[in-house]
């Protein structure tokens, strides 16, 4: 089922007037839309971006290097504030913790089929990268919370580092590598790499879910 059509079944709405920046094709000017309202889906959350970074992969995509077609919410580099989550099958941290409106986060790039700053705006998810006043986070996104006191610049780029991480982790896994990688990999690196540069101290432990 497509976010747009869950979207559908569920008609409570979260009045928010949101506003985000969208990338519309090489060449043209950047557009602003607005998005009043939202719809939490079970799992789901509602984050206040406190600080966008862009990446080389968003300057090539906004110079036509690469072929993104809009509309696209750019940014997928970002530290925000939980605003909302949804009432039903309340979303949890990395460490099982349900997370809680005013919890200072930041979250990988991507989750599933569906990747942040880079899939099309769609109808039920609109704010979808970090160029924007809010993002919506869909369930089972990886989510670090993390100390007011660490500075938004550090914290932001987490989110790229910790899915290339998490990536690279389920391709040794695959792999038939040596046993000390394959070790490596079936720790969830996407979490390791984010508390790395969050500054704390990282255990690595086997995860059965990537077993080869």
């Amino acid at each position: 089922m497509t976010v747009t059509a869950r979207a559908a079944a569920d008609p409570r709405q979260l009045d928010i007037g949101a506003e985000a920046v969208v990338f519309l094709g090489a060449g043209r000017p950047l557009a602003v839309i607005g998005v009043p309202a939202v719809v939490l889906r079970p799992g789901e959350t509602l984050v206040a971006v406190e600080l966008v970074t862009l990446c080389p992969a968003d300057a090539r995509i906004l110079a036509g290097a690469d072929h993104v077609h809009g509309p696209v919410v750019l940014g997928h580099e970002q530290v925000g504030r939980v605003v909302a989550v949804a009432a039903q099958r309340r979303p949890r941290d990395v460490h099982g913790v349900r997370l809680a409106v005013g919890d200072r986060i930041v979250w990988a790039a991507g989750v599933g089929s569906h990747r942040y700053g880079y899939d099309r705006v769609m109808r039920g998810w609109e704010l979808s990268g970090g160029c924007a006043t809010h993002v919506h986070l869909l369930a089972r996104t990886p989510v670090i919370r993390i100390d007011d006191d660490l500075p938004a610049a550090v914290a932001a780029v987490a989110s790229c580092g910790a899915f290339t991480a998490e990536q690279l982790a389920l391709g040794i896994a695959r792999s038939g590598a040596p046993a000390d990688l394959a070790e490596f990999a079936l720790a969830d690196a996407a979490v390791a790499y984010a508390a790395l540069v969050a500054g704390a101290r990282v255990a690595l432990r086997p995860s059965p879910r990537l077993a080869p």
